[in-house]
């Protein structure tokens, strides 16, 4: 490099020194949401997603074009819940890995949602915070113990918890009892797949 002015320029990219940078790495992908459908066609619908029950257990697989179905009515279940297609919608998601936080970020995809992490090491308070500061009014949770820590500092603006496992009946009392409703993920998608809303 011959000066300071190119000390931000790859050189593995010879035409950056006339000022041309790449913008995209593939001429059909120029968004997350085309990423995930050009996957789908070049490994001709093969494995996605996988997981195991535990660590004896074999591996399952969700293979793309069953991900991104399921990704597309749990979206459009979102949005028969009231959550409008919008950059302007934030979802939250407090969860640790699964094929069901990959499917809530392509659902976001599909209807011009973002989704807003939520992680343990941030604590309940910064993500009462995040919440808060976000206006974010559905969360999606793996558990019934994340169920709890959101509860525990819920701002006014959150109305819905959406549970990918079971809770417990004293965590659902708990959540009526701040006006928050729980709804299992699965039941998000059933009536996303009833309803059909087109992406956006």
């Amino acid at each position: 490099m011959r000066g300071p002015e190119m000390i931000r320029v790859s050189k593995f990219y010879k035409e950056s020194k006339e000022g041309k940078f790449v913008s995209f790495m593939d001429k059909d992908v120029r968004t997350l949401y085309d990423s995930f459908r050009k996957g789908a066609k070049e490994s001709n619908n093969g494995p996605c997603l996988g997981w195991r029950e535990s660590f004896t257990k074999p591996y399952q697989w969700l293979h793309y074009n069953e991900t991104l179905l399921r990704a597309k009515n749990f979206g459009s279940g979102l949005v028969s819940h009231g959550l409008y297609p919008s950059s302007e919608t934030f979802i939250g998601i407090y969860s640790q890995n699964c094929p069901e936080w990959i499917l809530t970020e392509q659902a976001a995809y599909c209807y011009s949602m973002v989704i807003v992490p939520l992680y343990d090491t941030l604590g309940p308070d910064a993500c009462a915070y995040i919440i808060k500061q976000t206006e974010i009014s559905v969360v999606v949770c793996d558990d019934d113990a994340k169920c709890n820590l959101i509860l525990d500092k819920a701002p006014r603006c959150l109305k819905k918890l959406i549970v990918i496992r079971e809770t417990r009946p004293a965590t659902n009392q708990r959540a009526r009892n701040r006006g928050v409703e729980i709804i299992r993920f699965e039941d998000v998608e059933k009536l996303g797949a009833s309803k059909d809303n087109p992406e956006v």
